[in-house]
């Protein structure tokens, strides 16, 4: 039996814990059922890092199986994200566990498999063990972790990341993913594939770039910054590059892509790209124009490149979020 440790602090989102589990008990009956074995596959406890009554930010209280200084071995050890408000509470939370920085440490060691999803990403990697892996976290944290975290191979474009051990997903409802791959690396494709089918998990989910939007990244007080995020909204159709950005505030290539990634969390032509992807979806819903049209009209003389871009985002082509508008309103 492969047994799992499932890291839980005050605030930590009540669904990425019972979900984990609800996938996990899944995981047995359909294991049992094709083996005929009796016994489990999983076992799980909930780890109490500060407290052993955690109160989650819905107000759903857990208790504890275990304290975290009384724990010592697991063969996965799973930390869920706890709700976002904002940079500085996140801050103050990893800052605040700190002391108990020692134990994780020493579980993360001795497990076979480490998983942390959303805002347990920073958590698990202000502990240290994630310097120079290859991560992912919410697309949104990309600021974060710019201002307070260094040293991770962050792209939070991805769903998923893996390396070595240490397996991170993005915002909370991609625990369903997480946990899915952990049922495939212990039981093996078919039962999870089998467990994805009962539970809806779609197991080829478009990248979290699919989700980005202006509209939620970072707010800043930059005058400067500001007009060049609206003149960049009112140029989409003509040629934009960095140098052009640059050259509008007076400052170097490097000196701008440092500001954007500290204010925005994004790179400058990422920003670019994200508004182009917009202003389509919009034109898509609203109008008739054809994906030639809309690219031609967002400045781009090769649409093919355009339609490439739009896929990389969304997941699906021009046609298809046509034809699915309503869907993608939701």
């Amino acid at each position: 039996m492969h047994k799992i440790g499932i890291l839980v602090n005050q605030g930590v989102m009540a669904t990425a814990v019972t979900g984990v589990i609800d996938v996990l008990n899944v995981a047995n009956g359909v294991y049992k059922k094709r083996t005929g074995a009796n016994a489990d596959a999983f076992s799980w406890q909930l780890i109490g890092v500060d407290k052993k009554y955690v109160e989650s930010s819905q107000g759903l209280v857990f208790k504890a199986d275990v304290w975290l200084e009384e724990t010592s071995e697991f063969d996965v050890l799973i930390w869920p994200g706890s709700q976002y408000r904002s940079d500085q509470d996140l801050w103050q939370l990893c800052k605040s566990l700190k002391p108990f920085h020692p134990h994780i440490v020493k579980l993360a060691e001795n497990a076979e498999l480490v998983m942390s999803g959303c805002t347990a990403v920073p958590l698990l990697a202000h502990t240290g063990l994630l310097a120079d892996k290859k991560i992912t976290a919410s697309w949104w944290l990309d600021s974060f972790f710019q201002r307070h975290i260094k040293g991770c191979k962050l792209d939070t474009s991805e769903m998923l990341r893996l390396d070595g051990k240490f397996l991170t997903c993005g915002a909370t409802s991609s625990f369903l993913l997480l946990t899915w791959y952990l049922v495939r690396h212990y039981l093996g494709k078919d039962i999870a594939d089998t467990v994805a089918r009962y539970l809806l998990i779609d197991t080829e989910q478009v990248k979290q770039s699919a989700f980005f939007a202006l509209n939620d990244l970072p707010e800043h007080q930059d005058g400067e910054m500001r007009k060049l995020e609206q003149w960049i909204c009112d140029h989409l159709d003509s040629s934009i590059d960095v140098s052009t950005m640059a050259y509008k505030l007076n400052i170097s290539e490097r000196t701008l892509t440092r500001r954007f990634k500290k204010l925005l969390g994004v790179a400058p032509m990422q920003y670019v790209q994200i508004a182009r992807i917009e202003r389509a979806c919009g034109l898509l819903k609203t109008t008739n124009k054809t994906a030639q049209q809309i690219a031609l009209g967002l400045g781009y003389q090769d649409d093919a490149a355009f339609r490439k871009l739009f896929i990389k985002h969304k997941g699906v082509g021009m046609g298809e979020y046509r034809r699915n508008k309503e869907f993608f309103e939701l």
